[in-house]
């Protein structure tokens, strides 16, 4: 896992980032490139994303929920200082999970945006290469290539957008949020 902070020379909050590829990927991103595909643009561009996407239940559906828990898993281990008992003291859910095409010379890109009040946020590129347009992270002026496998975690409230997808190929990700929050007295195991 490479986990790291960027910062912004005009901003003194730093924004932290994990990056980890998903050793399974090669088995797993067919599967749900064929799902992400056969539900075709269901929400018809209405969200911040120009691009084809599912409904934001994918976390509904088991080969999804492998991803989803692999975010979850990521999250905690990017909190720096959290002990084994503090992860026990706080619950994590996902919110929710979408699957996205962006296809070539079709004018597909994301507005930028942010997913507050979610605390975490990610991205899974189920298909994608260093060619295909990046996520970029506007307010701490930082880029991230895609590649196939790579799962990107950052906090709910930083800023980011795609820009227009112009490489030969589609690109087919993963994305969600996921809310942290502290469980109640008798929840804590």
């Amino acid at each position: 896992m490479d986990y790291f902070k960027v910062h912004n020379g005009t901003s003194k909050e730093p924004c932290d980032i994990t990056m980890v590829k998903y050793n399974r990927s090669e088995i797993l991103n067919p599967i749900l490139e064929e799902k992400i595909r056969s539900r075709g643009d269901e929400v018809g561009h209405i969200s911040n994303v120009k691009a084809d996407m599912t409904e934001f239940t994918m976390y509904k559906d088991p080969d999804f929920k492998k991803i989803c828990d692999f975010a979850i898993l990521q999250c905690i281990s990017s909190i720096e200082g959290l002990s084994q008992r503090g992860a026990s003291m706080l619950r994590f859910d996902v919110v929710d999970c979408w699957g996205m095409v962006y296809k070539g010379n079709n004018n597909h890109h994301t507005i930028e945006h942010a997913h507050w009040p979610a605390t975490f946020s990610y991205v899974y590129y189920v298909n994608a290469c260093e060619e295909c347009a990046p996520l970029e992270f506007t307010t701490v002026n930082y880029s991230v290539k895609p590649f196939s496998g790579l799962m990107v975690i950052f906090p709910g409230n930083v800023s980011h957008k795609v820009g227009i997808q112009t490489c030969n190929h589609d690109r087919v990700a993963i994305s969600g949020n996921i809310s942290c929050t502290v469980k109640k007295p008798g929840e804590i195991e």
